[in-house]
């Protein structure tokens, strides 16, 4: 990771930590699922400049994206991690920015119609979920500032059993390509 200070025309972008919190549970991150990019990922946004306007931000944006609504102020990491990113103002890829911000909220979270869905995890598990370090980095960043640390969570057994396999399943190595016969015989 760098160590360079962020330029002041550098984009930055904000990813927004959901954690869902329902007394008697453990808490839950709320992750989204694109229609055009399966993968789960964190929602984010362009930050407004000013402070009061990006905790307005945040809490629009987890209603009227994932329909639950914020129930505090959001916490922000210190750290940014550096991407690669569009740079609008003076055009091309370079060097951007990404910062979290964990809000805790409450509700039935519902995706808006851009969105496929709205999955819940628990910590580890929306770890495992999300496919680039950058998130995972940002998700553990966010989660710490909660008082959250990956593997301290309960652990529960997943929601839907895991599938057996299909009656077609590919034959295994030994019935694809039985031993030669030996010379002995």
């Amino acid at each position: 990771m760098t160590t360079a200070a962020p330029h002041p025309l550098d984009p930055e972008r904000m990813l927004i930590v959901p954690r869902l919190v329902r007394p008697g549970e453990p808490p839950r991150y709320l992750l989204v699922q694109w229609r055009d990019w399966p993968p789960p990922a964190l929602l984010s946004l362009d930050p407004p400049t000013d402070a009061e306007g990006l905790r307005v931000a945040i809490g629009e944006t987890v209603s009227h994206r994932i329909g639950v609504e914020a129930t505090g102020a959001p916490l922000f990491t210190a750290a940014r991690q550096p991407v690669r990113m569009s740079k609008r103002m003076r055009g091309g890829d370079g060097l951007g920015w990404l910062r979290a911000a964990v809000v805790d909220v409450a509700g039935s979270p519902a995706p808006d119609p851009l969105l496929e869905a709205v999955l819940e995890f628990q910590l580890d598990d929306a770890l495992a979920a999300l496919t680039t370090d950058v998130e995972r980095t940002l998700l553990i960043q966010a989660a710490a500032l909660v008082g959250d640390t990956p593997g301290a969570l309960e652990v529960q057994a997943p929601s839907t059993p895991t599938a057996a396999p299909p009656e077609s399943a590919a034959p295994s190595i030994e019935e694809r390509d039985p031993p030669a016969p030996s010379a002995e015989a």
